[in-house]
């Protein structure tokens, strides 16, 4: 699985830059693609669209697609467009961290038992990766004053 961080604006005037990321990632050999949304400062219903879009041009080719939760206003957004509960959201990375110090802690072995040694994963061509995309801010598309 892929993630690819959003940084900046995901609106109208940077929706086609996606677009575009997703289709690339899309011809390499991984199997998903996460959106990590929280780095956003603030989509707009064409970057709501275009996710929506995607996700389900992803599913129809095989490819898992997830989304990491934005901020609250960046969430906001998706709930006033419907699209909230069509979408594959995962908690934050931290509220998935807690949890999963939650649900291993009645696991714990007794003090002084003995420790299960970790075993070593096999390397995976589909192991998880990372990359940005700065989706833009409405500064640097301002055209400067005359």
């Amino acid at each position: 699985m892929h993630t690819l961080v959003l940084l900046g604006e995901l609106d109208h005037a940077s929706a086609a830059a996606l677009e575009a990321a997703i289709e690339r990632l899309c011809e390499t050999e991984l199997d998903g693609i996460t959106l990590d949304l929280s780095k956003l400062t603030r989509i707009d219903a064409t970057g709501v669209a275009v996710i929506a879009f995607r996700c389900r041009w992803c599913e129809r080719h095989g490819f898992d697609f997830a989304l990491i939760e934005g901020t609250a206003a960046i969430q906001q957004v998706f709930a006033e467009s419907g699209a909230l509960e069509h979408l594959p959201f995962l908690a934050a990375p931290a509220d998935r961290a807690a949890a999963a110090d939650r649900a291993q802690s009645p696991d714990r072995a007794p003090a002084g038992a003995p420790q299960a040694e970790p075993q070593p994963q096999p390397a995976d061509a589909n192991a998880e990766s990372h990359s940005y995309l700065h989706a833009g801010s409405h500064a640097q598309r301002t055209a400067p004053a005359l």
